[in-house]
């Protein structure tokens, strides 16, 4: 049996891509990626968020006492410029200074960020029951980390320490 499969690309904005892949007979999805940069259209007016606030298909949780801030901040890596980013202030939880997003079975979740200061800060990837995913640790330079998830969940991403700044989150899901 031949496996046809239809692959669909959408240029969101400049740096948003989604790409989804279909299988023709049953007509399945098994492949998506999507990016999120903190630089693109849909995030651009945003200044200071005090409640939760929902942005095509992120969750940036936030309250009056803990707000998140889309800031200007100019970087590159790995040839991507970046000129804004969301600081999320501060420690988090799943309920403030965090970002929630949903994953559908085997995802991988790339995010580029890095610390507000000189000191080494760690990002964590939650799950909806407190379970730690996986951590990153952001120094002043901007850099990139990996989790790997391999079910349906929430995921919460916030800082274990103080402020770090997140530029751009990939997802990308197979076998969905």
């Amino acid at each position: 049996m031949k496996l046809k499969i239809l692959i669909s690309i959408l240029l969101i904005s400049a740096n948003c891509l989604l790409v989804q892949a279909k299988d023709n007979q049953t007509d399945e999805l098994i492949h998506i990626e999507k990016t999120w940069n903190m630089s693109n259209l849909e995030f651009e007016q945003l200044k200071t968020i005090s409640e939760d606030t929902e942005i095509d298909g992120l969750t940036f949780k936030a309250s009056k006492d803990k707000p998140i801030d889309f800031i200007s901040s100019k970087q590159t890596l790995n040839g991507i410029e970046y000129s804004r980013c969301v600081s999320l202030g501060g420690i988090g939880s799943k309920n403030y200074r965090s970002i929630e997003l949903d994953v559908f079975g085997v995802s991988t979740i790339k995010i580029t960020a890095k610390s507000n200061s000189s000191e080494i800060r760690t990002l964590k990837f939650m799950d909806e029951y407190g379970n730690e995913l996986g951590s990153m640790k952001c120094s002043s330079l901007l850099t990139r980390g990996t989790v790997i998830t391999e079910e349906t969940k929430k995921i919460y991403i916030y800082s274990n320490d103080s402020s770090i700044s997140i530029y751009e989150i990939k997802l990308i899901t197979d076998n969905i």
